[in-house]
């Protein structure tokens, strides 16, 4: 849905539940429209039919969770704890770049305005720690559902 897309694009959405079984739009596709644009997001499925291996499926597609229809008592419990484990993910996430960012300052910090190293570490040392940085940048970029930078 054109909707839901633009939502999800402009960060309007913190937890997406879905059917697994609608006929246009089923949850598995909505987890990966969730999945492209935004893999931040937590994604509950609800079903009144699905199985173990189906759910087992769902989760290893990305799934956060899955209630059954039969058990609507578990829903507020689910969302709960997911929106937390989200929460607590997207901080250590942020913990961990603004670690990234203290090694690059550190990296640079090493390297002079000549270009030539100081502490007896080698360009080509210091060349692939920059890379291996740039690297994950662009990994928690995609983990927080950002673009990179």
């Amino acid at each position: 849905s054109p909707t839901f897309r633009a939502a999800l694009t402009r960060g309007e959405v913190d937890l997406v539940i879905a059917d697994y079984s609608l006929p246009r739009f089923d949850g598995v596709a909505v987890l990966e429209l969730v999945r492209e644009l935004r893999p931040d997001i937590p994604v509950v499925l609800i079903s009144g039919v699905i199985g173990e291996d189906l759910a087992i499926e769902t989760l290893k597609l990305g799934a956060t969770d899955y209630v059954l229809k039969q058990r609507f008592d578990r829903l507020v419990p689910v969302v709960l704890r997911a929106l937390r484990e989200s929460q607590a993910r997207r901080c250590t996430l942020v913990e961990v770049r603004e670690a990234i960012r203290e090694v690059r300052d550190c990296a640079t910090a090493l390297e002079t305005d000549s270009g030539e190293p100081r502490g007896g570490v080698s360009l080509p040392a210091l060349a692939t720690l920059h890379g291996a940085i740039q690297q994950l940048d662009v990994l928690l970029a995609r983990a927080l559902g950002e673009s990179p930078t």
